[in-house]
């Protein structure tokens, strides 16, 4: 019980560290109620999804054994959403109709992001993709925009679960 107890502590402890040399800027912090992808929004249901986008092309479901409970995908042209409980669990966008609220757009420099939203989060050390970042406020929600040579190739909503 002891050794159990401290290894629960001793990784409570460490798991602030893992992170550390990557500055969060909550100062880009922005709104979840306002900030979309498509015209969705992090909070919506499914159902809420399809009156704004309409029946998807196809669905595709599961089981997540981290959330232990079922999921489902919903396939559009330019996105893919995925839901847990009928909410969203992610969204990612990487067609020609792909915009956010504030007008960015698949193919959009990098410099355009930054000039409509601020300087963002850098990606962690070591990760595949050159990416920014911004926290939605009060929540584990990020917009993500993915560059390739400096444009925007995605756009996504990113749950951060760890």
């Amino acid at each position: 019980m002891k050794t159990t107890l401290m290894y629960t502590i001793l990784v409570v402890l460490l798991v602030p560290s893992i992170g550390a040399g990557v500055e969060d800027k909550r100062a880009n912090q922005v709104d979840p109620h306002r900030t979309t992808i498509i015209g969705v929004a992090a909070g919506y249901k499914e159902s809420d999804v399809v009156k704004i986008l309409g029946k998807p092309r196809s669905v595709t479901s599961g089981y997540s054994e981290l959330e232990d409970k079922p999921w489902k995908q919903l396939h559009y042209n330019d996105a893919r959403i995925n839901f847990i409980d009928s909410e969203i669990y992610g969204l990612s966008c990487v067609g020609v109709h792909c915009a956010t609220e504030r007008g960015l757009k698949i193919g959009d420099p990098r410099a355009k992001v930054i000039q409509a939203y601020g300087a963002g989060n850098q990606p962690y050390p070591g990760a595949s993709e050159d990416t920014l970042s911004y926290p939605l406020t009060g929540s584990d929600v990020y917009l993500v925009f993915v560059f390739r040579n400096q444009k925007v190739i995605e756009i996504r909503f990113f749950m951060d679960f760890s």
